[in-house]
């Protein structure tokens, strides 16, 4: 948690005052302001803080330097996006929205680079206008934002430069323009703001139409734990969210029903779920968006939950040399008829400490290779067999000056990712 001792602000606080997203060189690539102008200065200090870092990921979030402005930053494709504030807020809320930002940025531009951020200024400063108003979040939601503002598209452009358009479109629907109007939004691409029941459904796009109507459901897990030398969980905490592409033609309503509804007991929902079933039933009932959305939020913190296999590690710093020894199986209870897990993709990265300077490894399944750059050991196993498997490998040190071994003070660290 944060505590900011920031100096009194105008009458109406915003959230954002104002927006800039630099490279990790330090150079601005986006300025955008909504509360007055902030110059560039106030960042000055986090400026310097870059160019001192040794890794701009290691950099805190949040910083206030001066006592008048906070400065809250996400970094994404080594794009620094930077959020200036003059008022007390909740530092996870500023956080959000900035990657809010990147987020309708990415479904825009197809991703997120200072070549397709400055050939799409048109289309991001429109998306940032309606995205906050007077500082605050005003529309956020993808749906919502795509049936304002058009997507660049060569075509588009060439229709803007040649009747001098927009990719606003139009608050105004089509039945109560005219012919004219309606014969202009054919010709333009016209107005995606729907009639009806828009208003009541405003998270999700007026009739799209798919020729094969289709929808895919994905659990993401992402579990942060800390482990004893008997592979024992000391403590256990599981990040995961159910996120859903919908596919579906017209105004679908979906029930997803779930075989532990208690393990969401501790979950945000995506506005479109109906809060009475879930309530009542634990049955998630919902009309999705269109496209790609996050249904829900949850997470676990239980020690007794049990990992889908078993993983015993041990590295070894000794005199001469580090050893490296890790044997990775599966439980009887996820493993299938054709004897491989259910779990594909199955990875180890172990990170080593900098005085370590090669790794010569060894293993009969998957790839091991060592980074040398970022000092890990990357072992992609891919589909675990039934049988367990096992990695083995010898750690060189750096030498001194006098020819001796540096033997490193510091512990490994090991992540695993698996599907």
């Amino acid at each position: 948690s944060f505590v900011w001792g920031l100096l009194p602000g105008p009458a109406v606080a915003g959230m954002i005052d104002s927006l800039f997203v630099i490279n990790a060189g330090g150079q601005f690539i986006v300025e955008k302001h909504w509360r007055g102008t902030t110059p560039r200065q106030v960042i000055e200090p986090f400026l310097n803080q870059l160019r001192e870092a040794d890794n701009p990921s290691d950099l805190n979030p949040v910083s206030c330097d001066n006592g008048r402005q906070a400065i809250y930053h996400i970094l994404r494709e080594r794009l620094f996006f930077l959020g200036v504030t003059s008022a007390e807020v909740q530092p996870v809320g500023c956080l959000e929205v900035l990657d809010k930002m990147h987020n309708m940025c990415l479904r825009y531009f197809g991703e997120v680079t200072e070549d397709t951020l400055r050939a799409n200024f048109s289309t991001l400063y429109l998306l940032l206008d309606e995205m906050i108003e007077s500082g605050l979040p005003f529309t956020t939601e993808p749906n919502s934002l795509e049936t304002m503002i058009s997507a660049p598209s060569v075509a588009g452009k060439v229709l803007a430069t040649l009747t001098g358009s927009s990719q606003v479109k139009s608050d105004i629907p089509p039945d109560q323009r005219g012919a004219v109007g309606t014969l202009v939004s054919a010709i333009s691409g016209g107005p995606a703001m729907p009639t009806g029941s828009g208003n009541e459904i405003w998270w999700r796009k007026q009739n799209p139409v798919y020729a094969a109507n289709e929808v895919y459901v994905d659990i993401i897990e992402r579990v942060d734990c800390i482990m004893n030398g008997q592979m024992q969980f000391v403590s256990l905490a599981v990040d995961g969210s159910i996120e859903v592409n919908s596919k579906l033609s017209g105004t679908p309503d979906l029930r997803l029903t779930l075989k532990d509804p208690k393990l969401l007991q501790n979950a945000a929902f995506h506005q479109c779920v109906r809060t009475t079933p879930w309530e009542r039933d634990g049955v998630l009932s919902f009309c999705p968006p269109d496209g790609m959305f996050t249904l829900a939020s949850y997470l676990l913190m239980d020690t007794s939950l049990q990992m889908p296999f078993n993983f015993n590690g041990k590295v070894t710093m000794h005199a001469d040399a580090g050893k490296v020894d890790i044997t990775v199986g599966p439980k009887l209870s996820v493993v299938g008829t054709d004897n491989k897990m259910f779990i594909d993709k199955f990875t180890v990265t172990i990170r080593c400490p900098a005085s370590i300077v090669n790794a010569t490894l060894m293993t009969q399944y998957g790839t091991a290779s060592w980074n040398d750059t970022e000092k890990v050991i990357v072992w992609s196993v891919g589909k675990v067999m039934a049988q367990d498997i096992r990695l083995e490998g010898t750690l060189l040190y750096e030498q001194s000056p006098e020819g001796n071994p540096i033997v490193p003070e510091e512990r490994c660290t090991c992540q695993l990712g698996f599907l």
